[in-house]
């Protein structure tokens, strides 16, 4: 049975892979186990690394039909991570947080709006995300303002295989970023 789940999760890891804008080592290690007539699928080769408020979290990837939305989970499924390729933003924050809050992350135009179960916490506004070369990766910032007049930039870095090695975004404007950084880039 768990063999069969994690052909199932495979199966539409690999199909949501397949859309994204960017290459994936993750998609090239699911390509190469559906080559594999082997029974053991090297799930951990597929592993993030999330980092918040000083805890680390191994989170995996699902990705929907179209391809757009990656939630990233744990095992468990108790923290779910919900990722808009498209947008390039974090939409939803499952599990994380204190309390059992959590947080869905809209756009009006250029401002993103945090709300919880009771409502809006904050609306940011945010520039488009602009790049700079460097070593011949790419790092991807998007500058925001807090309500507050605080200041903050989300970020991500594509590697010059064109491969995403870290996101880092706000979540909460009353927490730490969080921070997404694939375990295995070179298999």
């Amino acid at each position: 049975m768990k063999t069969f789940s994690l052909t199932i999760f495979l199966i539409v890891l690999g199909l949501g892979l397949q859309a994204c804008s960017f290459r994936s080592t993750q998609l090239d290690l699911f390509m190469r186990v559906l080559d594999d007539s082997s029974d053991e699928i090297p799930v951990e080769d597929l592993a993030w690394t999330l980092l918040w408020s000083g805890d680390t979290y191994t989170l995996y990837p699902v990705f929907s039909n179209d391809g757009t939305v990656a939630n990233f989970v744990n095992s468990e499924g108790t923290i779910v991570i919900a990722f808009d390729s498209e947008f390039w933003q974090v939409l939803a924050v499952q599990g994380l947080l204190p309390d059992e809050q959590n947080i869905q992350i809209s756009q009006n135009g250029s401002s993103w709006e945090f709300a919880d179960e009771n409502g809006t916490v904050s609306t940011h506004r945010c520039e488009e995300f602009d790049f700079v070369l460097l070593a011949g990766s790419t790092i991807w910032t998007q500058d925001c303002t807090e309500a507050s007049g605080a200041d903050y930039m989300n970020e991500k870095r594509v590697n010059p295989d064109n491969e995403i090695v870290l996101m880092r975004f706000m979540v909460h404007p009353d927490y730490p970023m969080i921070t997404l950084t694939p375990d295995r880039l070179t298999f």
